[in-house]
């Protein structure tokens, strides 16, 4: 005796659900673009590890261009003024002097980080700047064509990791995205000011680097900088004065740092201690 078994058309259906049910389930999640603290992300971001900035190449990029030129904590005291700068935020920064009239330029860029970035994340980064002229200048200020700061972000699609050449500015392999970003929040000649930018990719990427740029157009002229450093805990970032993390899976990391105060360039009046305040959405 032979029986046929009849499926229903209900258990039919339901088996179909309970199918598309489990490939939507088991599939894998693409990533999700967010939010990356540059500063956490890069080692010696803000060139608090040693003199030599570490982790930061010098390179050639052009005529002007110095390697020598961007140092840490070098001795600058603005025209007018009887003290040397300070460090904005931790102890040291970078500058870049033009004593005589050779233009001189000076070019950072960071080792190449490696990660996992989906299109449409937002690199940030807290920097600082301060411009002004020597005592070789005839004014403590710019009649015209001011020094300038500027930022690079590269990034890399998956592959070997890339390296930049010092004596010609090259990557050993081409950015897959590369966007440009100048400082604009400039102090008074002499004073330092602090901007935060916003990098957004277009393309998933493996690698990132930066590089920060100074250039100066007047004799007996000078620009130095400095990047507001964090720490790395847990892959999240952190202020290394003061903060919190969490957990991402959509939280939101807010963090509040309080700089310690520093002495004007002048070395005469004191600036008040800046309050910053970086929120990181995942």
């Amino acid at each position: 005796m032979s029986y046929v078994h009849i499926r229903s058309p209900r258990v039919a259906t339901r088996s179909r659900l309970v199918t598309l049910l489990l490939v939507i389930v088991l599939a894998p999640s693409p990533a999700l673009a967010g939010v990356v603290d540059l500063a956490a992300l890069f080692a010696n971001s803000g060139f608090e590890d040693d003199l030599y900035h570490a982790h930061w190449v010098s390179t050639y990029k052009s005529t002007n261009y110095v390697v020598t030129a961007p140092v840490v904590n070098p001795v600058i005291v603005p025209k007018g003024e009887a003290e040397p700068l300070e460090a904005p935020a931790g102890h040291n920064f970078v500058g870049v002097l033009n004593p005589d009239d050779a233009d001189i330029n000076g070019r950072l860029v960071h080792d190449a980080t490696a990660g996992v970035f989906p299109a449409g994340t937002v690199f940030t980064l807290t920097a600082f700047a301060n411009r002004g002229r020597l005592a070789g200048a005839p004014t403590a200020l710019f009649e015209s064509t001011p020094s300038t700061v500027t930022f690079q972000l590269f990034g890399w699609r998956a592959g070997a990791q890339p390296v930049v050449n010092p004596y010609n500015d090259n990557w050993s392999r081409t950015p897959a995205v590369t966007v440009n970003r100048s400082f604009t929040n400039w102090g008074p000649n002499g004073e330092w000011a602090s901007q935060t930018f916003q990098f957004v990719t277009s393309a998933e990427l493996r690698y990132v680097a930066l590089s920060i740029t100074v250039k100066n157009h007047k004799r007996a002229s000078y620009a130095a900088f400095d990047v507001l450093q964090t720490l790395v805990s847990d892959r999240y970032p952190r202020l290394a004065s003061s903060g919190s993390a969490t957990q991402p899976s959509g939280t939101t990391v807010s963090v509040t740092a309080s700089p310690t105060a520093s002495r004007r360039d002048a070395g005469v009046a004191t600036r008040s201690a800046t309050s910053l305040s970086t929120t990181w959405t995942w």
